[in-house]
C-alpha cells in the first residue's frame, strides 16, 4: 500500500487534531492552474457557486449523504473532476468510528487520502489512471476532503452497452468489444495487485471507457474509484465483474 504523507506544510493542529487551515497538496507541474485565492481558500473554488463549477451527483443516497463529484473549469479553461471524500464508505467507518467524533482524526486522514495516493503511485508506476492533481484536506469533517484529477473522456463502464448502441455498431463489432473489455478489465486488475499491492472488487461501472466510433475500437481504459482497496491477498484476491 502507498505511504501516508504527513502534514509536514501545515504542523499546526486543533485541539481536536484537525489541521487549523486546509491541508494543500498540489502535484507541482499543475500548480500554475490555480488562481491565487485557491492556496489562501480552496473551498472558493470548491463549494463556491460563483465559480465554473458543475455538479455530476451530490448525495447519491442517503446512506452516502457526503458523496460529491464535481466538474470544475479552472481559470486556464482547463476542466478537472473533484470528489468529495465519503467517510461512510470507509472500513474505519463500519468499524465503528463515529462519524465526526475528535478521535477519528488519524483514520479520517489515511482514509481520506487513500484514492489520492493510490493515484500517484499508479503515474509512478505507468498504470492507467486518472492524473491526480491535488489533494486537499479539511479543517473539520463538515468541511470536506477532495482529490482534484484529472478529467477523463469517455463514458462509465455501466454505460458501455448503450454507447455500443448509440454508435450503431454491429452485433459482431460489439461482441469483439465485450471481450477486448473483459481482457483489458482483467489486465488492469492484475497490474494493480501485482505492481501496486492494492486489491477491491472490480466494477465496470469504476472504469471509465473511450471509444473510437470510426474504428470500432477500444482506445482507453481508466479505473477509478478507490475508496474501498485493501491490501492484496494472492490467497483471497477480490472478484472481477465483467
Amino acid at each position: 500500500m502507498p505511504e501516508l504523507p504527513t502534514l509536514s506544510n501545515n504542523p499546526s493542529e486543533s485541539r481536536e487534531g484537525y489541521p487549523i487551515n486546509p491541508w494543500i497538496e498540489i502535484v507541482g507541474e499543475y500548480t500554475s492552474l490555480f488562481p491565487s485565492a485557491f492556496f489562501e481558500n480552496p473551498y472558493s473554488l470548491l463549494q463556491n457557486p460563483e465559480t465554473s463549477v458543475k455538479f455530476i451527483s451530490r448525495g447519491s443516497s442517503e446512506k452516502y449523504p457526503d458523496e460529491e463529484i464535481l466538474l470544475i473549469t479552472l481559470p486556464s479553461g482547463r476542466e478537472v473532476i473533484a470528489k468529495r471524500f465519503e467517510y461512510r464508505k470507509t472500513k474505519s467507518h463500519k468499524a465503528g468510528i463515529a462519524v465526526g467524533s475528535v478521535h477519528d482524526f488519524s483514520a479520517f486522514f489515511k482514509e481520506a487520502c487513500k484514492e489520492y495516493l493510490v493515484m500517484k503511485k499508479a503515474k509512478e508506476l505507468g498504470l492507467p489512471t486518472a492524473n491526480p492533481i491535488a489533494f486537499v484536506f479539511g479543517r473539520n469533517f463538515n468541511e470536506g476532503s477532495y482529490v482534484i484529477m484529472e478529467f477523463v473522456e469517455g463514458v462509465s463502464g455501466d454505460k458501455f452497452e448503450e454507447e455500443m448502441q448509440k454508435f450503431d455498431f454491429s452485433e459482431e463489432a460489439k461482441l469483439r468489444l465485450r471481450g477486448d473489455l473483459q481482457k483489458i478489465h482483467r489486465e488492469i486488475a492484475q497490474n494493480y495487485r501485482e505492481r501496486l499491492g492494492v486489491d477491491k472488487n472490480w466494477y465496470l461501472k469504476d472504469l471509465i471507457i473511450q471509444l473510437d466510433q470510426k474504428e470500432q475500437k477500444i482506445v482507453r481504459v481508466v479505473p477509478v474509484d478507490w475508496e474501498r482497496i485493501s491490501p492484496y491477498n494472492p490467497n483471497n484476491p477480490k472478484t472481477i465483474n465483467s
